[in-house]
């Protein structure tokens, strides 16, 4: 029987507030996509698991406040918050009164960035 998934994460502490979910649960991916989400799945149906108990499984991080300006974060400020899990970052720095906001998918990093002002507002 072919697999139904191509990949299982197992016994994962799964906290994904916008579902109200707060528990041990497994995640089932297949074609680059979460297919399922649910307690104690047949690791029969996936071509591969990883068991991750004791670890923790969330959706991407978004950063509200990170300073990533060269003279702050320094060139390894973007890949420090990929590896961190945050995938989309709010550049609270001030150097050239701008504001940038990243967005990192995958391997691709994308910026926007909005024009410059010369005050910071507080939202």
């Amino acid at each position: 029987m072919p697999a139904r998934y191509d990949i299982l994460l197992k016994n994962a502490s799964v906290v994904d507030p916008v579902n109200n979910r707060n528990a041990v649960m497994d995640v089932a991916v297949a074609d680059g996509r979460i297919a399922d989400i649910t307690p104690d799945m047949d690791s029969e149906l996936a071509g591969d698991w990883i068991d991750l108990g004791g670890f923790y499984l969330i959706p991407g991080i978004i950063d509200l406040h990170v300073h990533a300006s060269s003279w702050l974060g320094g060139r390894y400020g973007h890949k420090m918050m990929a590896l961190a899990g945050v995938t989309t970052a709010l550049d609270m720095s001030v150097y050239a009164l701008r504001t940038d906001t990243i967005s990192i998918t995958g391997d691709t990093l994308k910026t926007r960035r909005s024009q410059p002002t010369d005050s910071v507002r507080w939202v």
